[in-house]
Protein backbone atom coordinates (compact mmCIF):
# COMPACT_ATOMS: atom_id res chain seq x y z
CA UNK A 1 0.00 0.00 0.00
CA UNK A 2 1.44 3.54 -0.99
CA UNK A 3 0.46 6.40 1.07
CA UNK A 4 1.90 9.83 0.85
CA UNK A 5 3.94 11.27 3.95
CA UNK A 6 2.35 14.63 4.57
CA UNK A 7 4.51 16.61 7.04
CA UNK A 8 2.13 18.61 9.23
CA UNK A 9 3.54 21.92 11.41
CA UNK A 10 2.52 23.33 14.22
CA UNK A 11 -0.93 26.20 14.32
CA UNK A 12 -0.19 28.96 16.56
CA UNK A 13 -2.36 28.25 19.77
CA UNK A 14 -3.59 31.85 20.68
CA UNK A 15 -3.71 33.20 23.50
CA UNK A 16 -7.35 35.47 24.02
CA UNK A 17 -8.10 38.27 23.99
CA UNK A 18 -5.38 38.77 21.53
CA UNK A 19 -5.49 42.70 22.18
CA UNK A 20 -4.23 41.64 25.49
CA UNK A 21 -1.70 38.93 24.40
CA UNK A 22 -0.07 40.44 21.35
CA UNK A 23 3.70 40.24 22.02
CA UNK A 24 2.68 36.24 22.92
CA UNK A 25 0.67 35.74 20.13
CA UNK A 26 2.95 37.26 17.68
CA UNK A 27 6.01 34.76 19.11
CA UNK A 28 3.83 32.09 18.62
CA UNK A 29 2.77 32.75 15.07
CA UNK A 30 7.11 33.30 14.33
CA UNK A 31 7.31 30.07 16.00
CA UNK A 32 4.74 28.25 14.03
CA UNK A 33 6.09 29.79 10.70
CA UNK A 34 9.49 29.23 11.54
CA UNK A 35 8.49 25.65 11.79
CA UNK A 36 6.77 25.68 8.34
CA UNK A 37 10.25 27.37 6.48
CA UNK A 38 12.42 24.31 8.42
CA UNK A 39 10.07 21.68 7.24
CA UNK A 40 10.16 22.83 3.37
CA UNK A 41 13.67 23.20 3.62
CA UNK A 42 14.37 20.24 4.81
CA UNK A 43 11.75 18.49 2.08
CA UNK A 44 13.89 21.04 -0.41
CA UNK A 45 16.94 19.24 0.51
CA UNK A 46 15.96 15.56 -0.08
CA UNK A 47 14.65 16.50 -2.80
CA UNK A 48 10.54 16.34 -1.96
CA UNK A 49 9.93 19.49 -3.03
CA UNK A 50 6.12 21.74 -1.68
CA UNK A 51 3.85 21.74 -4.22
CA UNK A 52 1.13 23.24 -2.06
CA UNK A 53 0.29 24.71 1.88
CA UNK A 54 -2.83 23.92 3.26
CA UNK A 55 -3.99 26.35 6.47
CA UNK A 56 -7.28 26.63 7.94
CA UNK A 57 -8.10 29.75 8.43
CA UNK A 58 -10.39 28.63 11.35
CA UNK A 59 -9.73 25.70 12.52
CA UNK A 60 -12.62 23.12 12.94
CA UNK A 61 -11.06 21.06 15.40
CA UNK A 62 -11.01 23.52 18.00
CA UNK A 63 -12.76 26.89 16.92
CA UNK A 64 -9.35 29.06 16.95
CA UNK A 65 -7.80 31.39 14.61
CA UNK A 66 -4.39 33.40 14.06
CA UNK A 67 -4.11 36.74 13.03
CA UNK A 68 -3.26 38.10 9.19
CA UNK A 69 0.56 38.23 9.74
CA UNK A 70 -0.14 34.98 10.22
CA UNK A 71 -1.59 34.01 7.44
CA UNK A 72 0.38 36.85 4.73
Amino acid sequence: MTTFEWPICPFPKMQYPMADFEHENRAEEDRCLDQARKTIKLRRDTNREVAAIIIEPISSYNNTMATPYFYR
